[in-house]
C-alpha cells in the first residue's frame, strides 16, 4: 500500500500562516502591558511597521507609485485600518484580551451581512443561523464579570465595532481588487496613510503622556515582529496555501491569543468564556469557509 501524503500531513505553507496568525494575535497584550492610549499605540505600531517595511524593499530595490485611483483606494483602507486597530486596543484596555479578542472575531458575522449592501451576495437562512450562534457567544461572553464584579460593557462594544471595522476592511477589499499590486506594497501604503491620520491625535495625546524607553522598545515589537513580520508571513504563506485553508487558520487568532494573555499576564478562564467562545470561533470559522468556498 502507498504511504501517506506528507504534503497533506505536513505544509510548510499552512505552517508559516499559522506563525504569522500566532504572531497577530500577541498584538493583544501590548494593550495590557502599555499604559498609552489606544491612539498613541497605534500610531507607534504602524510607525515602526512602516519603517521597517519601507527599509525591506528599499534593500530589495523595490518602488511602486499608485495612480491617483490605485492611492485613494490604498488610503481608505488605511484610514479603516486605523479606526479597526484603535476600537481594538480599546476594547482590550477597557476589559481584557480574551473579550477583546473574542469580540472582534465577530467579524465575519458582519462581513455576510455588508456584503448583500454592496451587490455581493444576499443574506441567506444560514446567515442569521450564524448571526444567532455569535450573539449567544458574546451574551456568555458578556455576563462574565471582572474582578469588581462589573460587566465590561465598553471592552465588549469596543471589540464588537473593531470587528465591524475590519468587516469593512474586508468588503472593500473585495470591492477593490489590488491583484496587480505586490502585498508588501498594500501593507506599506495603508501602514503610511494610517500613521499619517494618526499622527495629530497622537500628538495631542503625547502631550499628557510620557513615554519610556521601554515603551518605545516595546511599540519597535509590536511594528516590527507582530505587524510588518507577521504580514510578510503571512503573504508568503498563501502562495503554497487555499484562501479557504488561510481563512479557517486565520479564525484561530482568538484561540493563540487567549493562550498566550493566560501564559504571560495570567488572565483567568472560565467555563463560560470558554463556552461563549466556542460559540464565537464556531460561527466565524463556519461562515469564513462558506465565504471562501463562494470565493474560490
Amino acid at each position: 500500500m502507498p504511504g501517506p501524503d506528507r504534503k497533506k500531513i505536513w505544509n510548510p505553507h499552512a505552517a508559516t500562516v499559522h506563525l504569522s496568525v500566532v504572531l497577530f494575535s500577541c498584538a493583544g497584550i501590548f494593550a495590557k502591558w502599555l499604559t498609552l492610549t489606544p491612539v498613541v499605540i497605534t500610531f507607534g505600531r504602524v510607525l515602526f511597521s512602516t519603517l521597517s517595511l519601507a527599509a525591506f524593499l528599499a534593500l530589495k530595490r523595490q518602488s511602486f507609485r499608485p495612480d491617483k485611483k490605485t492611492f485613494a483606494r490604498l488610503a481608505a483602507l488605511g484610514a479603516l485600518l486605523a479606526v479597526h486597530w484603535v476600537l481594538f486596543f480599546a476594547g482590550i484596555q477597557a476589559s481584557d484580551v480574551t473579550t477583546g479578542l473574542l469580540t472582534t472575531s465577530c467579524f465575519p458575522i458582519f462581513t455576510l451581512f455588508l456584503e448583500p449592501l454592496t451587490g455581493q451576495g444576499r443574506i441567506r437562512l444560514s446567515q442569521v443561523l450564524f448571526t444567532l450562534l455569535a450573539v449567544a457567544g458574546v451574551a456568555l461572553v458578556a455576563l462574565k464579570k471582572d474582578n469588581l464584579g462589573v460587566v465590561p460593557v465598553k471592552g465588549i462594544v469596543f471589540g464588537l465595532a473593531a470587528g465591524f471595522a475590519y468587516a469593512c476592511i474586508a468588503v472593500f477589499n473585495r470591492l477593490f481588487v489590488l491583484s496587480d499590486i505586490k502585498p508588501q506594497w498594500i501593507i506599506l501604503y495603508e501602514h503610511a496613510v494610517a500613521g499619517c491620520l494618526l499622527l495629530p491625535f497622537a500628538l495631542y495625546r503625547l502631550q499628557y503622556e510620557a513615554v519610556s524607553v521601554r515603551d518605545i522598545l516595546l511599540l519597535a515589537v509590536l511594528g516590527i515582529v507582530c505587524t510588518a513580520l507577521g504580514h510578510t508571513l503571512f503573504t508568503t504563506g498563501l502562495a503554497g496555501l487555499s484562501v479557504h485553508s488561510a481563512g479557517i487558520i486565520t479564525c484561530l487568532e482568538p484561540v493563540y491569543g487567549i493562550a498566550v494573555a493566560a501564559i504571560t499576564l495570567r488572565e483567568p478562564l472560565s467555563l463560560q468564556t470558554l463556552l461563549g467562545g466556542a460559540l464565537i470561533l464556531a460561527a466565524s470559522m463556519t461562515s469564513s469557509g462558506r465565504q471562501k468556498k463562494k470565493a474560490g
